[in-house]
This record gives structure tokens, C-alpha cells and sequence, in this order.
């Protein structure tokens, strides 16, 4: 269990507030948790699975917020979310049994190209005259489960993968997009902070730090993103984006 100064309980608390907020918005709020919980003396498995468990409550928080902008169609959440399971399984085992190695090099590629999907959304969607359903449904399906696996995994900046895909393959508004990334992505931590839990590897002080202000982070930004125009989201969303590439490249 970390023992803790005051400066650094209030620097994860920060942290934690800071990515709950941004994480109902868009996403990539591990990058700042994650950081803070090495700076104050975890290991970097034991920071990154403690990360993971607190933020579920910010998660829990992000979907009841933007659970308006989903009303009258859940039955394209019901599709997804055992996708979105499965593959936060995998990524939780795969984070506990694989050499970190393997995904270093790909993610921060993974990230831009959620940005590059979050750009051309628009434009190909006014491009697009009749989709071919079946394989957009298989499409979704199989991207839901990779982001899956790399949310169990990791998770930073899964939430701009997740709505520059959605966008694209479903031609959803970007605020719709955004209510399905917080039920898919949550729908991830959840599962993979139970493996955690169950591996035992995790600070629980660390846990209830980022719990508790991740929640009132995501509580105020899911209200604050409910008045954002596209336009801005999409800025927003690209934004954060690179500059999450940025971290994990250099990283």
C-alpha cells in the first residue's frame, strides 16, 4: 500500500478529476492518471491495473451522464457490448501474461489513426450513398473487439479510437458516438479491473483516490459535453488525439 504525502494525494486527485472529465468527453484520461501513480512510487503493472480499477466509478459516471443522447435505440449497445467484453478479457491477460513489448510499438499508431478516422468521418459519410450493411455490421463488430483488447490492455486514448470508428462505420452524430464509446469503453474497465482485482495486483489507496475524484470528474464533464458542437468535439477529439500519440511515442 502507498504511503502518501498530502501534496501527492492532492496531485492524484487532480489527476484523477482531470481524467474522468476528460475521459466522458473523449478519452486518453489514463495519460494522466497513469503518470501520477508512477510518480508517486508504483510499479509501472501495479499503476497501470490500479489505474484501470479507479476509473470505473468515472466510467459508471460518464454513462449515466450521456445516457440521453442513446435514448429510444439501445440496440446497437446490446450488439456491441459482448464484443467490447471479450476483448477486454483478453487485453486484462494479456497485460499480466505478455511482454509489455509487444504492444509498445503499435499504440501510439493505433491513437493517430483514431484521429485520422475522426476527420474523415464527416466527409465520408457525405460521400456514402447506400453502405453495405453486412459489412459494416461484421466491421463494427471486430473493431469493437480489438479496441477492446487494447482498452483491457492499456486503454490511453481508447475513446478517441472508439468514436473516430464508430463514427465512420455507424455515421452517427459525434455526441451519439461519444455516449456509445462511454457504454463500450466502461463496459471494458469493468472487466478488466475485475481480472485485476483477482490478480492481486493493486493499490487499493491508489484505487479509491482516482475512484472517488475520476467520479466527479466524469459527473461534471458528461454535463459540460452535452452543449458541444460537433465541430468543437471533433477539434477536441483530434486535439487530445495527437497529443496522446505524441506522449506514447515519445514515452
Amino acid at each position: 500500500m502507498l504511503e502518501l504525502s498530502s501534496h501527492t494525494v492532492s496531485i492524484i486527485l487532480i489527476a484523477g478529476f482531470a481524467a474522468g472529465f476528460i475521459n466522458s468527453i473523449v478519452g486518453s484520461g489514463t495519460l494522466i492518471t497513469f503518470p501520477a501513480l508512477l510518480a508517486a512510487g508504483l510499479p509501472p503493472l501495479v499503476a497501470n491495473t490500479s489505474n484501470n480499477v479507479g476509473l470505473v466509478p468515472g466510467a459508471f459516471a460518464a454513462m449515466r451522464g450521456s445516457r440521453h443522447s442513446l435514448a429510444g435505440d439501445r440496440h446497437q449497445i446490446r450488439t456491441l457490448m459482448p464484443f467490447s467484453i471479450a476483448g477486454a478479457l483478453i487485453g486484462a491477460l494479456g497485460l499480466l501474461l505478455l511482454p509489455e513489448r509487444i504492444f509498445g510499438s503499435v499504440v501510439p499508431w493505433l491513437v493517430l489513426t483514431g484521429v485520422a478516422l475522426n476527420i474523415v468521418a464527416p466527409i465520408v459519410s457525405s460521400l456514402r450513398k447506400k453502405p453495405d450493411q453486412v459489412a459494416i455490421g461484421v466491421g463494427i463488430r471486430v473493431t469493437v473487439l480489438l479496441t477492446g483488447i487494447y482498452g483491457g490492455y492499456f486503454g490511453a486514448a481508447q475513446g478517441v479510437i472508439l468514436i473516430g470508428l464508430l463514427s465512420l462505420l455507424l455515421d452517427e452524430s459525434v455526441a451519439r458516438s461519444n455516449a456509445m464509446k462511454n457504454y463500450l469503453a466502461g463496459a471494458t474497465n469493468l472487466i478488466a479491473g475485475l481480472v485485476f482485482i483477482l490478480s492481486g495486483q493493486i493499490d487499493w489507496l491508489a484505487v479509491l483516490l482516482i475512484g472517488v475524484s475520476s467520479y466527479c470528474g466524469a459527473f461534471v464533464g458528461s454535463r459540460v459535453g452535452r452543449g458541444i458542437p460537433s465541430w468543437i468535439y471533433r477539434l477536441i477529439i483530434s486535439a487530445t488525439g495527437l497529443y496522446a500519440s505524441y506522449r506514447l511515442f515519445t514515452a
